[in-house]
C-alpha cells in the first residue's frame, strides 16, 4: 500500500513539475481534508515517538501501517484523486501534494 501510495503520488508530481519550494500555503487556507491527513500525521509522530521511547518499535511499525493504509491511501489518496486529476495547477492542488 504505500508504494502503490508514493508510486500514485510521483506519478502525478512529476506530470505537473510540482516544486516543494512553492508548496508553502497556511494552514488555515488549505482544505479541510489536507487540514485532517495533517492532524492525522502528527499524532501519529507523536504515538511512533512515544513506542519508540518505550522500546515498542513492533507497536511503531503497526501504528505506521495502520496510518498509510486506513488513513492515508483509504480516505486522503482516494478523495483526493479529483484534485490531482484536474488540469489547472492552482492552490488546491498544490496543497494536495
Amino acid at each position: 500500500t504505500l508504494y502503490n501510495t508514493y508510486s500514485f503520488f510521483s506519478l502525478y508530481t512529476n506530470l505537473d513539475k510540482f516544486n516543494y519550494a512553492e508548496a508553502d500555503i497556511p494552514l488555515a487556507e488549505r482544505p479541510e481534508l489536507d487540514r485532517w491527513i495533517l492532524s492525522e500525521l502528527h499524532t501519529l509522530i507523536k504515538k511512533v515517538d512515544a513506542f519508540y521511547a518505550d522500546y515498542e518499535p513492533t507497536k511503531a511499525a503497526r501504528a505506521i501501517s495502520d496510518f498509510t493504509q486506513d488513513y492515508l491511501s483509504n480516505w486522503f489518496v482516494r478523495l483526493s484523486r479529483r484534485r490531482f486529476w484536474k488540469g489547472d495547477y492552482q492552490t488546491d492542488k498544490i496543497s494536495a501534494y
